[in-house]
């Protein structure tokens, strides 16, 4: 399922946790309009600055949290050293026009050309997927689907249009090509 050799994972095909060539993907779907992470605030309170993530962003977060735990609890994707590949499939709403505009958008000839970015997308998704620790007691609060997102060594977000809006996640384990020692 690498970038040249996938197959399109479009339409709500069922591809959760099949076997592939090299390891297993994980699968699972986010309900609901893509949303991108939007950039902290700063403002000032009593003289002194004070930076925060934006409620929409902190309950997207949460939302990919949820879908995540609701198919795979508490497992994490690979090791802590794994290289890891990501594609992300943001399924925006078709907007009303009309039918022949709509036939071009559901077949996938017609793209969204809309906010939020694509990088946007791809990182409020990564980033939720981090382990979480409330910084007060220190206790977990979610252990992650891997140890950081920086373990992602290739992604791919994809921007099409839908009846049922969503965003669909793909990750699964980089395996080394065969005598590639480099």
């Amino acid at each position: 399922m690498g970038f040249g050799d996938r197959t399109v994972l479009r339409g709500g095909d069922d591809v959760s946790f099949f076997r592939k060539e090299n390891g297993m993907i994980f699968s699972f779907s986010i309900p609901g309009q893509p949303q991108g992470k939007a950039h902290a605030r700063t403002v000032r309170r009593g003289g002194k600055p004070i930076t925060y993530t934006p409620d929409r962003t902190v309950e997207y977060e949460e939302l990919v949290r949820t879908a995540w735990r609701k198919k795979y609890g508490d497992r994490r994707v690979a090791h802590d050293g794994a290289a890891l590949e990501v594609i992300v499939q943001a399924f925006y709403k078709t907007p009303k026009t009309n039918k022949a505009t709509k036939e071009l958008m559901i077949r996938g000839e017609k793209r969204p050309t809309v906010k939020p970015d694509w990088d946007n997308i791809g990182k409020i998704v990564c980033d939720a997927l981090n382990p979480v620790i409330d910084k007060q007691t220190k206790q977990i609060i979610f252990p992650g689907a891997w140890r950081d997102d920086a373990q992602v060594a290739r992604a791919l977000v994809e921007k099409w249009y839908s009846l049922h809006p969503r965003v669909d996640v793909y990750i699964s384990e980089i395996q080394p090509k065969k005598g590639d020692e480099s």
